[in-house]
C-alpha cells in the first residue's frame, strides 16, 4: 500500500511538473535596451545637463505566468555641470539590478511591474583650468520599474518600460529616471 501511495504521488508530481513547464509565459529569457536616462539632481548650480543615453542587459526567469525574478547590469550616461570659467563636473553611474516581477498577460501583450534593489557604482570626475580629479562611491538602494512587453511570436518581443534608481552620493541621495525600449528574446 505505502509502495502504490509513493508511487502515485511521485506520478502526480512528475505530471504537474511537465504541465508547469509547458505553460506559455514559463521560463527564462534575456534582452537588451537602449534609452533615455534623467539625474534628479535637485541642487544644480550652472548649466545643468540632467539627460544622457543610458543602456542595460538584463536576464529572468518568469516562475508562472505572472511571477518571476530579472537580473541585470546598466549604464545611465552621465549628469554634466558646468560653470563658466570654473570647470565643470560630470556624475556618471552604473551597476547591476536585482528585482521581483509581476505580469498580467493579455494575449501576446503583458503588463509588468518590478520592485528590487541596485548597487550602482557612482563616478564625480570635476575637471577645472588647473586639472581634473575623480571620485567614486558605490550604494545599494531600492529601485522599481514598470513596463509592457508585446511579443510578436513565442520568442521575440519588443518591450518599453519606466524604472527609477535611486542612488547615494556621500550620504546624498537621488534618483535616476530611466525610459527605455528594447528586444526580448524567450527561450
Amino acid at each position: 500500500m505505502k509502495r502504490l501511495l509513493a508511487t502515485s504521488i511521485l506520478a502526480a508530481s512528475l505530471a504537474s511538473g511537465a504541465a508547469f513547464a509547458q505553460s506559455p509565459g514559463v521560463g527564462p529569457y534575456v534582452g537588451g535596451s537602449v534609452g533615455a536616462s534623467n539625474y534628479s539632481d535637485e541642487g544644480c548650480v550652472g548649466d545643468c545637463d540632467k539627460t544622457d543615453i543610458g543602456f542595460k542587459v538584463f536576464g529572468g526567469y518568469m516562475f508562472t505566468p505572472n511571477f518571476g525574478a530579472e537580473v541585470g547590469y546598466g549604464g545611465f550616461g552621465k549628469a554634466k555641470v558646468g560653470i563658466t570659467g570654473v570647470g565643470n563636473a560630470e556624475l556618471k553611474s552604473s551597476g547591476f539590478h536585482g528585482f521581483l516581477t509581476a505580469q498580467y498577460p493579455i494575449e501576446n501583450w503583458a503588463l509588468f511591474g518590478k520592485l528590487g534593489f541596485a548597487w550602482l557604482d557612482n563616478e564625480v570626475t570635476v575637471s577645472t583650468p588647473f586639472g581634473s580629479a575623480s571620485d567614486s562611491d558605490s550604494s545599494t538602494e531600492f529601485a522599481w520599474g514598470l513596463g509592457v512587453t508585446y511579443m510578436f511570436n513565442k520568442n521575440v518581443g519588443i518591450r518599453g518600460e519606466y524604472e527609477n534608481y535611486k542612488y547615494e552620493w556621500r550620504g546624498e541621495s537621488d534618483n535616476i529616471r530611466y525610459w527605455s525600449v528594447g528586444v526580448q528574446y524567450k527561450f
